[in-house]
Order: C-alpha cells, then structure tokens, then sequence
C-alpha cells in the first residue's frame, strides 16, 4: 500500500535531514540508514561535521538523501550564521526535506538535549512540527520525563528506536522508513519548504535583536545607576535584579504585541 502510495505521488527521493547538537550520532544515524559509512564520526563530543553535506543511496528500493547538518547547538542563537547553514542544509534538500529527524541520544539524555530540541524546532518554527520525528527509546518515555514528552507532542507524537551498533539489523531502518512514508502521506506528499523556514527565520532574527538590544540596554542602566550611588553588595543585586525583571517585562509586552499582527510561534 504503501509502495503504491509514493507511485502515485511520484516521489522519486525521500529527503531526511538530521538535527541536533554536535557527538549527539548524527552521523552514526545517517550511517545507519544509508547501510554503509559515509559519513565521517568520532567518539568524542567533538563532532566531525562542520558543514551541511548530503548523501544519496537505495534503501529498500526507495532512494534516499540524508543531509548531516554542523551540531545545532553550536549554531543556534548565533544569528547570521545559523539562518545561512540552516537555509543551507534546505537547500541540499532540493525541494526541502520531507522529514528532520532529531537525534537524542541514550545515555546522555539530560537538560541540554530538551533545551536544544526546544530551540531546534524554534528556529525551524510550528511548521516544522508536521514533518519531524524524533529517535530515543521507550524506557525514557515510560519514566518521569515530562520534558521528553513535550518534545514528543511537538514532533506529534512520532518517534523511531535506532541502533546505531547494530548495522546488521536492517528490519530496524526498514521500519522508520515505513513511519516516516506514513507521515508524508498523511502530509499529502508536501514538504518542509524554504519559505517556510525563511518566514521562520525573519522572526527569529527580530527576537534576537530585541533581546540583543534590551540587554545592551539593561547593561547602560546598570552602569548608570552604579556611577549615581554608592551601594552595597546587596543594593546592587537588588538593582541587578530590578533591571532583569524590567528586561522580561519589556520583552512580553513586545511579544504580545507582535501577536497582534503576525500569527504567534514563540
């Protein structure tokens, strides 16, 4: 049926783009689900990756390009050059991936992991969503981990167990195959686009200049109000304090008046 089904679309490549933080086994992954190592890995958190690369091949009869994308934590929040290797690695994709798969991997799942899956999905905004899938394992989804499971709403409730040592176990990639031709179809066939991203993208840019700015701002104030008085260790915490909380404030009241004209993803 399923066979059928991508047929009938003409789909001639399934795109899969990897996402998450650098020595998350991004490269293990792709390596995995292209049958043979392409891509080049280390055993340290210094990942190999520097750059969005792509590769092609034939995995049970359908072909498939995986982009491996530089670890996102190291580009997230850094403005410029996370909008142009993100738009990038869309780019790779053709006409956009028909799935992100985000690595989490077992063993280190911590805080930083759901903070960056967070910002991932941030930057690539709400769209995003309908075509993501995540890959963990289930003993972490059966514990108390409220986080993970927000993630998991957010990726609509798709996740995939990949092995990364077990290369001999091909059922293991044939079945996300099989979850993520699924997911295209109850997405008609479409795909994460450019546009969609560069939408994204804009927004992005905008709230990182406001906080860059409400931040520079603060800082001036402190400064001034440092230079006016001659305070204590306690006054100028209160003070530090003060001007963090006016910050926050300043930067809700900007958000919820944005939400008047555009259409809320933050």
């Amino acid at each position: 049926m399923n066979s059928l089904f991508f047929i009938r679309l003409k789909i001639e490549e399934l795109r899969i783009v990897l996402l998450m933080k650098r020595g998350a086994g991004k490269s293990s992954a792709g390596n995995t689900l292209l049958g043979r190592k392409s891509f080049h890995t280390a055993g340290s958190l210094q990942g190999v990756t520097q750059a969005c690369s792509k590769i092609t091949g034939t995995i049970h009869g359908h072909r498939i390009s995986v982009v491996d994308t530089p670890g996102c934590t190291d580009l997230i929040l850094t403005e410029n050059k996370t909008t142009q290797e993100i738009a990038k690695c869309i780019d790779l994709s053709d006409l956009g991936p028909h799935v992100f798969l985000l690595v989490i991997p077992i063993g280190r799942f911590t805080k930083e992991e759901i903070n960056t899956a967070q910002q991932i999905l941030e930057v690539f905004g709400e769209e995003a969503g309908k075509y993501t899938m995540e890959k963990t394992i289930e003993e972490y989804l059966e514990g108390n981990h409220p986080d993970l499971k927000k993630i998991l709403d957010l990726c609509e409730g798709r996740y995939h167990v990949l092995n990364n040592r077990d290369n001999e176990n091909h059922m293991q990639v044939f079945t996300l195959l099989e979850k993520i031709k699924l997911m295209v179809k109850r997405n008609k066939g479409s795909s994460y686009t450019k546009a969609m991203y560069q939408k994204t993208a804009d927004q992005v840019e905008e709230k990182w200049k406001r906080e860059k700015m409400l931040k520079a701002m603060m800082g001036n104030e402190y400064r001034r109000q440092m230079r006016n008085s001659a305070v204590g260790s306690n006054d100028e915490a209160k003070v530090r304090n003060d001007l963090e909380y006016n910050s926050n404030m300043k930067t809700t009241v900007l958000e919820r008046k944005e939400e008047s004209v555009n259409t809320p993803y933050f």
